[in-house]
C-alpha cells in the first residue's frame, strides 16, 4: 500500500470518527458503531455470483475435491500435532 492507499483510508476514517465522537457525546455512540461495523461488514464480503471455473471455498464443489491455496487437510493438522509446527 503506497501513500496515496494510506491518505485514503486515513480520509475513511476522519470521516467516520468525526460522526462518532459526535454521536458519543449524544449517547448513540455505541448505536453507530455497531451498524458501522455491519456495513462494514456487509461492503467487505462479495455479493457477486461466482464467476464460472472460480473456486469454491468448499473443496467438495471444487472438480475432483481439490482445495483452494492455503487450505489446510486434515492430514497436515494430525502431522502438525504429532511432530510440532516445523513438520
Amino acid at each position: 500500500m503506497g501513500l496515496s492507499g494510506l491518505i485514503k483510508y486515513l480520509v475513511y476514517f476522519t470521516l467516520w470518527i468525526i460522526p462518532y465522537i459526535l454521536l458519543i457525546k449524544l449517547g448513540f455512540g455505541a448505536v453507530y458503531f455497531c451498524v458501522s461495523a455491519l456495513f462494514f461488514v456487509y461492503f467487505n464480503t462479495r455479493t457477486r455470483p461466482k464467476l464460472k471455473n472460480e473456486p469454491s471455498a468448499y473443496s467438495v464443489f471444487n472438480q475432483g475435491c481439490a482445495p483452494i491455496d492455503g487450505a489446510m487437510s486434515s492430514e497436515q493438522l494430525e502431522k502438525q500435532l504429532r511432530s510440532g509446527m516445523m513438520a
